[in-house]
């Protein structure tokens, strides 16, 4: 559980850049004026319940949540889109998997090896960062983006700033300079890297559920995708003998983020830094220690 523990500390401490854009479009089905509206959902509303068709080339722009069907729930998506609840993913893609090698999506997992698991939030846009992690009782949030790098506490509605003082004095403290770079191998793969064209499909099934198989070959080991149609279900990673380091189990992958997944809130206050992690986080500290 400490290397879970270091994991978690280590993502929330990462930042990211800005990243560029791809194609428009996703949600926009009713008008093609690149923007989500009300109208837009209402048409992916009628498409769910079967009051209405899209074309070839719009089907893919509602399917909100990719995972291969329109629903009442690409619909309820899509109108949170227009009222400014969740922000919209730019690129369109064929499945989960190649979601997550974008620059814009919302991940809901579970990391796990054999000492136990942790479930992860990591949700990105072209200028921000979302983190939140569970381990026991203890909820760790993180939210970085153009305005700064926040840890959030969304029960009391506090927040502290990690400024570039503390992130001097942080690298003071660690013998090294800190920085995003510095922690990048500690991040989980969400499958950035791994292609399903050249992969090996069979049948198979995970934690009890039917599904397709796609291993891709690598130096050091295998890795397993686990799909059903376009949603992704777990990846898992093997060494060379087979043995299985580390399972990454998906609860939702989806093209949008919510809004206080982007920016705080209002009504949030701030707190000293180092104050604010002794509250919401000495014991973990301490046992990590």
């Amino acid at each position: 559980m400490k290397k879970l523990l270091s994991l978690c500390f280590a993502l929330a401490f990462c930042f990211v850049c800005v990243f560029a854009a791809s194609a428009a479009g996703m949600g926009d089905v009713a008008d093609g004026d690149d923007e989500v509206t009300v109208s837009d959902a209402r048409a992916i509303l009628r498409a769910a319940v079967g009051l209405e068709g899209f074309p070839p080339e719009t089907v893919g722009l509602a399917d909100m949540d990719l995972d291969g069907e329109i629903s009442v729930g690409d619909a309820r998506l899509a109108l949170r889109v227009a009222v400014g609840l969740e922000v919209p993913g730019d690129t369109v893609c064929d499945n989960q998997l190649a979601l997550l090698a974008g620059k814009h999506y919302y991940a809901d997992f579970t990391v796990r090896d054999p000492s136990g698991g942790v479930n992860v939030i990591l949700a990105k846009t072209e200028s921000s960062v979302y983190f939140e992690s569970l381990i026991g009782s203890v909820r760790m949030t993180m939210l970085g983006n153009d305005e700064g790098l926040y840890f959030i506490d969304r029960n009391t509605k506090t927040y502290g700033e990690l400024t570039e003082e503390i992130r001097e004095m942080m690298s003071e403290l660690g013998g090294e300079e800190f920085s995003a770079e510095t922690l990048t191998g500690e991040l989980p793969d969400l499958g950035a890297g791994l292609s399903l064209s050249e992969a090996e499909k069979t049948p198979s099934e995970f934690d009890g559920a039917p599904c397709d198989c796609y291993t891709v070959a690598g130096p050091d080991g295998n890795s397993r995708v686990y799909m059903t149609g376009r949603r992704l279900l777990a990846i898992v990673t093997e060494d060379a003998a087979g043995d299985v380091i580390s399972e990454i189990v998906f609860n939702k992958v989806q093209p949008t983020v919510p809004a206080d997944c982007v920016r705080l809130g209002s009504g949030y206050e701030a707190m000293d830094f180092l104050e604010f992690l002794l509250v919401n986080y000495g014991d973990m500290l301490e046992g990590a220690l």
